[in-house]
């Protein structure tokens, strides 16, 4: 018991002798934006989406606007209208 009430005590002494060292303003920036992510991500885990497809959407939509990629997509979307436009029109007299 002693042993493990020692370590916990030299663990401590450590961590003080660290943090002293640090800016008081950057450890409490630190702090708050651990926080803050640490639940945010929470929220999105406890999410109905989920957390999976919530970050497979940004993927995609990040990939939708690389100018190549934009483009192809303009280009289908472009056909697919034009096709779609003959289809209907197409027995009008």
């Amino acid at each position: 018991m002693e042993v493990g009430k020692e370590l916990v005590l030299h663990a401590h002494d450590k961590a003080i002798d660290v943090l002293q060292r640090v800016n008081p303003l950057l450890l409490t920036s630190a702090t708050a934006i651990t926080t803050y992510s640490l639940i945010y991500l929470w929220n999105l885990h406890r999410d109905d989406i989920g957390i999976r497809k919530r970050l497979m959407r940004t993927l995609f939509s990040l990939i939708k606007r690389v100018p190549s990629v934009k483009k192809k997509i303009n280009d289908e979307i472009a056909k697919a209208e034009k096709s779609l436009h003959q289809t209907i029109h197409e027995h009008d007299g």
